[in-house]
């Protein structure tokens, strides 16, 4: 008995052990220094926010679109983003980035584990998750994947009136911290339309349906409170930069997570179609899981930089592989040592394919911009923007930044890419009356060149950029 005892009581203290080894390893392949620069933006929208205590409606930061209307879909996080910022720096930033994504890797381990998925089964998901989580820099977009795994989570648990009333003011929360809870709104139809057909082919009488409806209405009523009204769901629609029903979207994905979203991609449509034709021959298993995945797939083909989204269709697949395949007399296969060479593994993925920050904003300009007064108008490399916009209050007007609309979706960075290889020419500089050039130091040439014949005052140098102020 005492030895049975102890022999439990070690098993515990492994498990444990496991685990906290297994969530370092998963908090090592979430962290990434890459930022691409739009957090500063939000940082002085914010700003702007607690300072007026009123959201602003006309574009105050960029001369090129000055005065233009302006819906700001992220108000609330751009506040918490510039409390955060105010009382801890940038270490606040990196800690809500991955409070939010380590809770969502959380969240997906233990509902799965609760579900019966088989342990070496649910710390593969958890780690792919990680993999396509690791590359998102702090924007507000990173509350979306922590709701999107709770409403999944929710719509697929038992429903419950209290449950309806907390979703329904969830949505209400992320309606206003990021415009993303549309996907959240279409995870809890695809819920509804999984239990209709669930209960079509089982002939089932619960309450789960109706239940699931009113989940889904509440829901997006509530969105409807928010400082724009039905305006920013126009706004979302407006800001879908990319065709609908084109698969070659799936490309522009990040590049180090791209090659794995298309193996992820190809297994689930396998394994998909064997659960269609099986159904329509009769075999009906999983069938609102199904369903949410076909819509979900829906939401990938016609969105970009969505692929952290496949944890839903990837873990459908995962409880079919768990039914198909793994038995009690090859589940040794799937011990701890197993999962300990996938972890490694995903660990040597993570080294191979880690993202550094290549447009990090430069040393020794932060003083300059923030204690000078500094007036006019900037054309700086778009990462850099948005933190000389903070660091001026708004001072230095940035010529072009990758909120404005002034040319077609295709064109604006095409637009981009010709100035940064090509230069600003006379022409422009002198439209747009530009008085400063922020730029790396490798492109002084290039820029000289093309703006002449106007001459430029060197302001500050450092290893890696220059400021030039022109002499009018």
């Amino acid at each position: 008995m005492i030895s049975t005892l102890l022999c439990q009581r070690s098993d515990s203290r492994k498990e444990i052990l496991f685990h906290i080894f297994y969530f370092l390893c998963v908090l090592f392949i979430l962290w990434n220094q890459y930022n691409d620069g739009d957090i500063w933006w939000h940082i002085a929208v914010g700003n702007s926010i607690l300072n007026s205590y009123s959201i602003p409606s006309l574009d105050e930061w960029t001369y090129t679109a000055s005065g233009n209307q302006v819906i700001y879909h992220s108000w609330l996080s751009e506040i918490i983003f510039s409390i955060c910022y105010r009382f801890f720096g940038e270490i606040g930033l990196d800690l809500i980035k991955y409070i939010f994504h380590f809770t969502s890797i959380l969240l997906v381990y233990f509902f799965a584990r609760k579900k019966g998925l088989n342990e070496f089964l649910a710390v593969l998901l958890t780690l792919l998750l990680s993999f396509w989580l690791h590359v998102r820099s702090i924007r507000p977009q990173i509350f979306t994947p922590f709701f999107c795994i709770l409403y999944f989570f929710a719509i697929n648990s038992k429903i419950s009136w209290r449950k309806v009333i907390n979703i329904t003011l969830c949505t209400w929360l992320w309606a206003n911290l990021h415009g993303g809870f549309v996907i959240g709104l279409i995870i809890l139809v695809s819920g509804f339309l999984g239990e209709c057909v669930d209960r079509f082919c089982y002939e089932k009488k619960n309450n789960e349906m109706r239940l699931k409806f009113w989940i889904a209405f509440l829901s997006f009523v509530i969105s409807f409170f928010n400082p724009y009204c039905i305006n920013l769901y126009v706004d979302i629609i407006n800001g879908v930069n990319y065709p609908s029903f084109d698969w070659i979207n799936i490309y522009l994905w990040p590049p180090n997570t791209h090659w794995l979203t298309l193996i992820i991609l190809v297994l689930n449509m396998c394994y998909m179609s064997k659960c269609i034709a099986s159904a329509v021959f009769g075999e009906k298993k999983n069938i609102n899981l199904l369903i949410q995945s076909l819509i979900i797939y829906f939401v990938l083909v016609t969105a970009r930089r969505l692929d952290w989204l496949l944890f839903i269709p990837t873990y459908f697949l995962f409880m079919g592989i768990q039914s198909l395949f793994i038995t009690s007399s090859n589940s040794k296969l799937f011990s701890k040592i197993g999962i300990l060479l996938m972890i490694i593994l995903f660990l040597c993925l993570k080294y191979v394919s880690f993202t550094k920050n290549l447009m990090e904003f430069p040393q020794g300009f932060n003083e300059l911009f923030y204690k000078e007064k500094m007036r006019g108008n900037m054309y700086c490399p778009l990462p850099w923007s948005g933190k000389v916009t903070l660091l001026s209050s708004g001072a230095i007007k940035i010529y072009i930044d990758g909120r404005l609309g002034l040319y077609p979706n295709f064109l604006f960075y095409d637009y981009l890419h010709i100035l940064n290889k090509n230069g600003m020419t006379y022409g422009q500089i002198v439209y747009y009356d530009i008085k400063y050039l922020f730029i790396p130091l490798s492109k002084l040439d290039l820029f000289i060149l093309s703006s002449t014949p106007i001459q430029w005052k060197p302001l500050r140098v450092s290893d890696s950029a220059i400021l030039l102020e022109r002499k009018y």
